[in-house]
């Protein structure tokens, strides 16, 4: 045992560290962290905050089961406030400990015993399986109950992946069952253990799958009544202090907004205060205004905060053992712990030991883009407006307000710096719109070509000079704010804006400092436009992640799974495990396999492999294109989804088709026309409709039965050679002395091809035909690796009409 002090809690150099802390806070409050030994004895501790004679803040973050938090009363009374009590109930639920002292740590009161840390139990793989297996709860409750080896198999995989701190790397066929495979062992692992396990999948309709149709019923079939939450982004809630603050400006410019009348009443009653339960879609631009925002948000000192949807969410997920979240906030938690909060305690989401990928082929392209740093005009204007903006001759800003807590300081107005920095950010966006003109994109290549130096850097540095004098002002202004009013909501958001305009002062600076020979991160600018007005994005992309992955998940998490339809090419893992940074591993610690659909494909699917089509970049193509999806469609009765690789081909097949269709009780629906979500289900519940669609569509759209019993491939999905981040990594591969078709473009196609083979065929019952209208398939060496990456089908490699009237003999038989 180690010595202790009086109270026999604190061991006797933690005693004397905390004394040395209040010395310091001059008798304050301090709060501190503690961590306990098998004896209970506060073995060590960190000092988490300090406050004044009579309050501390309540810091959340660096806590986890088995802590301590510890603060102390200067009074000496040592009774726990109400606030005390709420803090250590809400401590409490989470297995943390929470003591009062006083300022000689003579003296301790116990509001909660912290929960003693033990070993992990162990999952019994057995009793898992049997609960899919013939005779277990699932068979027993499932009139329609068929047994699925696969499911079984990967359920085993997984549970043993949990109990042996593997990473687990699992291709599911589809039919598969796969979310009962790992919501099974999450829920059992959480119970038994009482550790916290994060499933993250693509989309927020994803997370509401598994929310509302496969959670219940895994909690039913595994025993177990842990509680799981769906956590979203800040942005999906409503913020009632950004609320009344639009209100309050809407009044003071005389504008009325019955919108924003209707979410102020919706948000009286709503018991969540997410986007998705308003009973009308806001513009975007309007939801922006009202919803939650990091750089707006003051915490526990928010006027709302006690009602506050955000914190609501986060204390329910605090309370849950399995929390379910997508990629994205998976990614914006992950890059947070790295940048320096550390993975022990509370960020985005609590503390967590375990994580499962559903949907995993997408993680690439989801922390690509969120490890990607980026300016824009755009957010730089939305947070100057923040700070001042004049409408019909009045003003209103963080500034106006600041002016009332500290006057502004003399010499140069603020209005003319920030004219200045408005008029050359708009400079810099007109030259870069011309540095690449009739392109999209550009990746920045030559760091000495004139038209760069001209109308890229010389501007920008300029940009940058005017912000680093706007924010040199502001940093003038703070210096002056009194120590008393640190903590005013208004110096608050004030200092929050600075901290971004300093980000983007950076950004500017690492942005111009562009060299070619960086191999760290891609260097590229593109062109956008949001509510009818245009502006550039300046982005720096890393050019892989397997960096991120290995600091941010394999190193920090006890076990890991990756589970989705589509991870191997030609039945190989190795292209997906490069990219993932898992080559890298020890390979005892990863476990890969492969578990193959239930679905009857050798059966129930036909393959059309049409071999008379004239390849992409015949110059016929487009037409044979055209009218071979038109006869396809007229033949099936429409029922279809039509797949293209680019958005010019699918309007020109489209108002090609459309200006000659004569089949009226057969609807053409085109990506576009209406919002994916509304769309799909226009497509879903109109039988015999037909859908053209690009990029996003080749997966997540699930429509089983008799409204698609026909997929239509255009071409192979090989990724446009111009995206300045994809084209990076090509040369990035060709300069290890790779080959970078048959290494990334090749592997990349064909994942992205099973993905929308796999559309057709939902449920076991359907039935219907792939078509493949690229002749490459079959001409090429390499669309053998296409085929071989399918599940065996009824195939027919013919003549287009050879094929069409084998697609018709074999929908329409029986």
């Amino acid at each position: 045992m180690i010595p202790t002090d009086f109270t026999g809690r604190f061991a006797l150099d933690v005693h004397e560290r905390m004394l040395r802390d209040i010395e310091e806070a001059e008798g304050n409050e301090v709060l501190w962290v503690g961590s306990i030994n098998e004896d209970k004895v506060v073995s060590s501790v960190k000092t988490a905050a300090r406050g004044h004679e009579s309050a501390v803040p309540a810091v959340m973050e660096h806590m986890e089961k088995g802590d301590v938090v510890i603060h102390n009363h200067p009074s000496g009374v040592l009774k726990p406030s109400d606030a005390d009590l709420s803090q250590a109930s809400l401590l409490g639920n989470q297995g943390i400990g929470f003591y009062i002292v006083n300022n000689s740590v003579d003296a301790v009161y116990v509001v909660v015993e912290p929960v003693l840390y033990s070993p992990d139990v162990l999952l019994d793989t057995h009793d898992l399986c049997s609960i899919l297996s013939p005779g277990g709860p699932l068979s027993e409750i499932d009139p329609h109950y068929e047994e699925r080896p696969s499911q079984i198999e990967l359920l085993e995989t997984i549970t043993n992946g949990f109990n042996d701190e593997k990473i687990v790397v699992a291709e599911a066929g589809t039919g598969v069952g796969k979310s009962f495979s790992y919501l099974i062992p999450a829920l059992k692992w959480a119970d038994a253990n009482e550790q916290r396990v994060v499933i993250s999948t693509a989309t927020i309709n994803l997370q509401q799958q598994i929310m509302e149709k496969d959670l219940p019923l895994a909690q039913t079939l595994s025993g177990t009544d842990v509680k799981a939450v769906l956590v979203k982004g800040r942005r999906n809630y409503l913020c009632k202090n950004r609320l009344a603050d639009a209100l309050e400006e809407n009044s003071l410019f005389r504008e009325k907004s019955d919108l924003l009348l209707q979410i102020k009443e919706w948000g009286e009653s709503s018991p969540t205060g997410t986007v998705s339960e308003l009973p009308f879609l806001p513009p975007d631009e309007l939801w922006s205004r009202v919803c939650s925002d990091a750089d707006s948000c003051f915490g526990a000192r928010c006027r709302y905060f006690e009602n506050c949807f955000v914190m609501k969410s986060r204390r329910e997920a605090a309370a849950a053992g399995v929390l379910v979240v997508n990629h994205h906030m998976f990614f914006a938690d992950m890059s947070l712990r790295i940048s320096g909060l550390g993975f022990d305690g509370t960020v985005l989401l609590p503390h967590f030991h375990k994580v499962v990928f559903d949907e995993a082929h997408n993680i690439e392209n989801s922390a690509t883009s969120y490890f990607s740093e980026e300016y824009n005009r755009i957010q730089l204007l939305k947070y100057l407006q923040r700070l001042f903006l004049q409408k019909k001759g009045r003003s209103i800003g963080v500034l106006i307000r600041l002016e009332a807590i500290q006057e502004a300081p003399e010499g140069v107005l603020f209005s003319e710096l920030l004219r200045d920095l408005r008029s050359q950010a708009e400079i810099l966006d007109a030259l870069a719109f011309d540095f690449f003109p009739g392109e999209t994109s550009v990746r920045l290549q030559d760091n000495s070509h004139p038209d760069y130096l001209r109308k890229i850097r010389e501007p920008l540095l300029l940009t940058r000079e005017k912000l680093a004098q706007f924010i040199a002002y502001l940093n003038k202004w703070y210096d002056l704010i009194p120590e008393e009013e640190q903590e005013n909501t208004v110096v608050l958001e004030f200092k929050m804006i600075l901290s971004r305009l300093n980000g983007y002062s950076v950004f500017l600076n690492k942005f111009s400092q562009f060299d070619a020979e960086d191999d760290e991160g891609v260097f590229w600018i593109e062109k956008k436009v949001r509510d009818g007005k245009s502006y550039v994005r300046f982005l720096i992309t890393p050019l892989e992640i397997s960096g991120w992955m290995k600091s941010g998940i394999y190193d920090s998490y006890s076990s890991a799974v990756f589970t989705s339809a589509t991870l191997t090419m030609d039945n190989s893992f190795r292209y997906w495990q490069k990219r993932m940074g898992l080559d890298s591993q020890l390979p005892e610690r990863v476990q890969s396999g492969r578990f193959a659909s239930p679905f009857p494909y050798k059966d129930n699917v036909l393959l059309g492999l049409p071999d008379d089509i004239p390849e992409p970049n015949a110059p016929e193509y487009r037409e044979v294109l055209r009218d071979s999806i038109k006869k396809l469609l007229e033949s099936n009765e429409g029922r279809a989804l039509v797949l293209f690789t680019s958005y010019e081909l699918l309007k020109f097949c489209y108002d090609g088709i459309l200006e000659d269709w004569s089949f009226p009780e057969v609807t053409l629906l085109r990506q576009g026309s209406e919002d994916r979500g509304r769309l799909l289900k226009h497509f879903t519940e109109d039988v015999q409709s037909v859908l053209f669609a690009t990029d996003s569509f080749w997966e997540g759209v699930d429509t089983p039965g008799e409204s698609l019993r026909l997929v239509i491939l255009c071409k192979l999905p090989f990724r446009v050679p111009t995206d300045p981040v994809y084209q990076a990594r090509l040369e990035a591969v060709e300069k290890r002395g790779g080959n970078s078709f048959r290494e990334l473009s090749l592997p990349e196609a064909v994942m992205k091809f099973r993905q929308g083979f796999g559309r057709l065929m939902r449920r076991k019952t359907d039935r219907g035909a792939v078509i493949i209208l690229d002749s490459r398939i079959v001409s090429k060496n390499y669309g053998s690796v296409f085929l071989r990456s399918l599940p065996q089908t009824i195939e027919s490699r013919k003549r287009f009409v050879s094929v069409l009237e084998d697609m018709e003999n074999f929908i329409y038989e029986n």
